[in-house]
């Protein structure tokens, strides 16, 4: 993983200068400190993206409320109250380190603690062009992603009755770097722009595990492929002061339930040609509910109809139908023909720019599903067990 993402990383000062990273915990874990935690964080996203990779890095983990009412607790304050006290916490610790340190400064957040950390760059602008030099912002399955991200699709608008506000999109002209990574079809930080898309609503019911796996959690890629993915720029984009990075999903969790009940009854032989031969289609079809060409890093709240190219529909449909007929017909014995090799990394997330690419653009809108889909070896793995960080022995059970 430490490769994987180094090709985006952003240097937050000269490597000759040590460093301090200071660590968030996510919803119901507010102690960041526990090892596994900690490594994760760091291995997995801080060092391969920061300074803190090239030179020694002093770890200082931040204690922050991580509540979530009624969800973590009914004494417990609800999300926003957690929110506006994290906020507190963080800013005084950040200010501080600002203030009497001239040493780069890493802060990494988490789920809740990256909205944290949003607000937090909004209240930044003011540094001065020193002390933004010094700060890097690491933020993961972020809320926030202002084309994704569940709190900038609702915005303004809140949910009273949890007391969720809707604080809108993480800024990228604040000249503060900033370096935010999900995993495709998360579903707070991935959530479709078009809800009305059943398919894409019940493929992210099916994935709601995603958003709580990036650090402890089971995932399908080892470090090897990771380090293929990130490093493609078809799975990067630079907007403004910040650098995305999605990692695509190996497989869609649409059809993770039958992989999985074809491994607990025995039935693999039926069920894995099966989903082999519709993942392709439903794959397109899911994302109809999304724009991948418009770039992360822009503000894109909820939309009613994709603006659909029918031929381009059409085609996409018609390849995809034929990769899956092909892996199914693979899957039960037969000899086929090799097909031409997939991309190097999902097609469907392919918009690279500075900013705002042009709404008309064929080549990024199209989504081309059959692309998207592993080689049967990559399933085979997938399917014999997915791998697991270091650490994933302190699964948490959900985060906002």
């Amino acid at each position: 993983m430490v490769a994987a993402l180094g090709s985006a990383a952003l240097a937050a000062a000269p490597p000759t200068l040590a460093a301090t990273a200071i660590i968030i915990g996510t919803t119901f874990m507010p102690d960041p400190g526990a090892p596994e935690y900690i490594h994760g964080a760091m291995e997995h996203f801080v060092k391969p993206t920061t300074s803190c990779g090239a030179q020694s890095c002093t770890v200082r983990p931040v204690e922050t409320p991580e509540e979530f009412w009624p969800i973590s607790g009914w004494q417990d304050m609800t999300i926003d109250h957690s929110i506006a006290r994290g906020l507190g916490i963080v800013d005084e610790a950040v200010r501080r380190h600002l203030s009497t340190s001239s040493e780069p400064l890493v802060v990494f957040g988490d789920s809740q603690s990256s909205t944290i950390l949003t607000l937090e760059k909004r209240s930044m602008t003011t540094l001065s062009d020193d002390e933004k030099s010094r700060l890097v912002f690491v933020l993961v399955a972020n809320p926030n992603r202002p084309n994704g991200g569940l709190l900038e699709r609702i915005a303004p608008f809140a949910i009273p009755v949890i007391n969720l506000t809707g604080s809108g999109a993480t800024p990228t002209d604040t000249g503060i770097k900033t370096i935010d990574i999900i995993r495709q079809y998360d579903a707070i930080a991935d959530f479709p722009r078009y809800p009305l898309n059943l398919l894409a609503d019940l493929n992210l019911i099916a994935g709601a595990a995603i958003h709580s796996s990036y650090i402890t959690g089971p995932i399908d890629y080892t470090d090897q492929e990771l380090a293929q993915i990130a490093q493609s720029p078809s799975n990067q984009q630079t907007y403004g002061d910040t650098v995305y990075i999605t990692i695509p999903a190996k497989q869609l969790p649409l059809v993770a339930p039958l992989r999985q009940f074809g491994d607990a009854t025995g039935l693999s032989a039926i069920t894995t040609p099966l989903a082999d031969l519709i993942e392709p289609t439903l794959r397109v079809l899911v994302e109809l509910g999304y724009d991948r060409s418009i770039p992360y890093g822009e503000p894109t709240g909820f939309g009613l109809f994709p603006n659909i190219n029918p031929s381009d529909l059409a085609s996409d449909l018609s390849s995809a139908v034929a990769s899956g007929v092909h892996a199914a017909l693979t899957d039960l014995g037969f000899t086929m023909p090799q097909r031409a090799p997939a991309a190097s990394a999902p097609a469907t997330i392919t918009a690279k720019a500075t900013k705002a690419a042009p709404r008309g653009d064929s080549a990024t809108a199209r989504v081309r599903g059959a692309e998207t889909r592993p080689s049967a070896s990559d399933r085979a793995a997938a399917r014999s067990g997915p791998a697991r960080r270091p650490g994933a022995g302190t699964a948490r059970s959900a985060r906002n």
